[in-house]
């Protein structure tokens, strides 16, 4: 194989993998906005909030702490700059 096709498809490879973690980041930003609007509207009293327990349907926040959370963001994000840095 030619080193002009493997270095085509390494650009592939991190371009394809610089997307993936960037819809990734937006997941995980999309998910923490929903599970805020849950926790807001599912106040203990509330109907949302008996309907959630009835249905045994589990909300709220992983079991991480907000530094592993933050780590594991800034680990990605660290990752994809990388990345564009190298396709440059």
């Amino acid at each position: 194989m030619a080193t002009g096709t493997v270095n085509h498809i390494d650009r592939e490879m991190a371009v394809s993998e610089a997307v993936a973690l960037g819809d990734l980041v937006d997941w995980v930003t999309k998910a923490k906005d929903l599970i805020d609007e849950i926790l807001m509207c599912a106040q203990p009293s509330s109907k949302l909030h008996e309907l959630l327990k009835l249905h045994n349907i589990a909300y709220g926040n992983a079991n991480w702490l907000e530094t592993e959370a933050a780590q594991g963001l800034a680990y990605v994000l660290q990752r994809q700059n990388m990345l564009i840095k190298s396709l440059a």
